[in-house]
Order: C-alpha cells, then sequence, then structure tokens
C-alpha cells in the first residue's frame, strides 16, 4: 500500500524537519479518506506493508472527511476500511454531509457506528447538515467547523497521549 510507504517514511524522517516523529495524523477526503482509514486500520500490518514489513506505520489518529467506506473500486471486501476494524484502531474524526450524492451519510453512520462498536479508541462523528461531497473543498462555515473541529481533535488526542495513564495498585487486590 502506498500510503503505508509514505506513513513509514514520514514517521523516519519527519524529525529532519522539525515533525515529532511520535505524532502522527493520517487524513484525507473521499478516495483520500478511504486511504487514510485504510493506512491507519493495517497499522504495522505485513500484509499491507510489501516491501518495508518491519516499519513502523502507527497512526496516532485519523481524520477521515466525506470517505468511501466500502471496498476500492474493483476490489475486494479486504480493501474496505470496515474489514479491518479491530480493538487497537487509532482515534477517527469521521465527518461526512448529509447531502452527500457520492457516498450516502448512511454508509458514514454505520462507519463511526461500527469504530464504536470495536475500538477502544475515541471515536468523533460529525455529520454537517446540509454538507455535500465536496464541502471541504471550498470556503464556507462548514469548512470552518471542521477546520475547528480538525485542531480540538488533534490536540485532544494528543494531550490524552500526554496524560500519565493511572497506575493500578495490584498489592491491594
Amino acid at each position: 500500500m502506498q500510503v503505508g510507504g509514505q506513513v513509514a517514511c514520514v514517521g523516519r524522517g519527519g524529525g529532519e524537519y522539525g515533525a515529532d516523529p511520535t505524532t502522527l495524523f493520517v487524513a484525507g477526503s473521499s478516495a483520500g479518506g478511504h486511504m487514510a482509514g485504510l493506512a491507519a486500520l493495517t497499522q504495522n500490518d505485513p500484509a499491507f506493508q510489501p516491501g518495508f514489513e518491519n516499519a513502523d506505520t502507527s497512526a496516532t489518529g485519523v481524520i477521515h472527511l466525506n470517505g468511501w467506506y466500502g471496498p476500492y473500486f474493483g476490489q475486494g471486501p479486504e480493501s474496505s476500511p470496515l474489514a479491518h476494524i479491530t480493538a487497537d484502531a487509532p482515534p477517527f474524526l469521521v465527518a461526512h454531509g448529509d447531502l452527500d450524492p457520492m457516498v450516502p451519510v448512511t454508509d458514514a453512520r454505520h462507519f463511526a457506528d461500527q469504530l464504536r462498536q470495536t475500538s477502544i479508541a475515541p471515536v468523533v462523528y460529525a455529520e454537517l447538515r446540509g454538507g455535500n461531497h465536496a464541502f471541504d473543498l471550498y470556503h464556507s462555515f462548514r469548512f470552518e467547523a471542521v477546520v475547528d473541529a480538525i485542531e480540538g481533535f488533534t490536540a485532544w488526542v494528543r494531550s490524552r497521549e500526554r496524560t500519565p495513564k493511572p497506575h493500578r495498585n495490584t498489592a491491594l487486590e
């Protein structure tokens, strides 16, 4: 998968450009959302990393905008992000317009529901009233709301990573 290779490359070399190599969000809209979701849900899976099987392709979180949730065109069910949802999926922000003529909003709801039922990570779902398939391609109040949501989501996910986990004292049990 090409996206997995890019994730591995950024993870290895991002520090050279001032990026935090321990934090990587993958994002995309439409087919790019499909690719971002699939890359994150198959992270560190050698079957999806031919040529770089041992590379770390972990994603800190995913921004999935008006994405495609089914199988990739002409491919089987394994090419769908839905086929790869596991308990260790990273946090997801899923945003979809309710007037999307390309991908029904019910598909986005189903994807978010499946993530919530399976993953232990947070899943944020935003349904944009009056939003079409390309709501993120032009400046509008929906676009502004999504930008604000992305900023809030990424800050929140990063703060959760820095928050110490409570220590469980098993000696008292």
